[in-house]
């Protein structure tokens, strides 16, 4: 795995801690406060940073900070807004590496049967071991959004290099139409000029003096289209 997955996955595990314990300490009171921070944080840093991992990062970061301290402020296991893990699943699987939305389930199996106490029945179980089964159909999604990522940055590449190849053609043409506009009209007013006012041997050695500057001209002209 490379680096980049390997901080991923110890940042969103450290604030899924975090959150659970900021949600049984004295300091669950603020928590309007720490969202609302969180929030004006976000809006900040996405002025300024909103292309980069580090603000993907802390998007989900704050997504998982937010859900997760609420599901365990509200009941925990019974909290009324559990549903509102397997959005996170989803989302860290757009968010982030695929992979990690995996590591988030089996963090959030091992704090709440941590958590649970000697009366905690079979069925209680059956919310918790379900999020490993929704976190693969995350990866899946995930997995689609790279590929579509990857097709876009495709098309845009050629896209760009159909951009270069029309560029190049418009070059061509104004060559060409540069070469017959000056050269060739220049030469053959000049030979035209020498044939109405034709007088003799001498006018015939510049005629065909000129009509060897032209063929070689127009060879000259011929080598150039061939290369580009």
């Amino acid at each position: 795995m490379s680096l980049t997955l390997w901080y991923e996955i110890a940042g969103t595990v450290i604030t899924v801690v975090a959150a659970a314990l900021f949600a049984v300490s004295p300091l669950a009171k603020y928590d309007l406060q720490v969202i609302a921070a969180l929030f004006i944080t976000f809006i900040f840093l996405r002025k300024k940073l909103r292309e980069t991992l580090f603000f993907t990062m802390f998007e989900a970061m704050m997504f998982i900070f937010i859900i997760v301290s609420m599901v365990f402020s509200t009941g925990g296991l019974h909290s009324s807004f559990f549903f509102l893990l397997y959005f996170l699943m989803f989302a860290l699987a757009l968010l982030l590496d695929s992979i990690t939305s995996l590591v988030v389930a089996v963090t959030l199996i091992v704090i709440f049967l941590g958590a649970a106490d000697y009366s905690f029945a079979l069925k209680d179980a059956l919310p918790i071991f379900s999020l490993p089964f929704i976190a693969p159909f995350a990866k899946y999604l995930g997995d689609l959004r790279k590929k579509y990522a990857n097709q876009q940055e495709k098309i845009k590449e050629l896209a760009r290099a159909r951009e270069k190849v029309v560029a190049r053609e418009e070059g061509e043409r104004a060559e060409t139409l540069l070469f017959l506009t000056t050269m060739l009209h220049r030469h053959f007013d000049d030979i035209s000029e020498r044939l109405t006012n034709f007088q003799g041997d001498h006018d015939l050695s510049y005629l065909k003096a000129k009509m060897r500057e032209l063929e070689q001209l127009i060879a000259k002209f011929k080598d150039y289209v061939e290369r580009v």
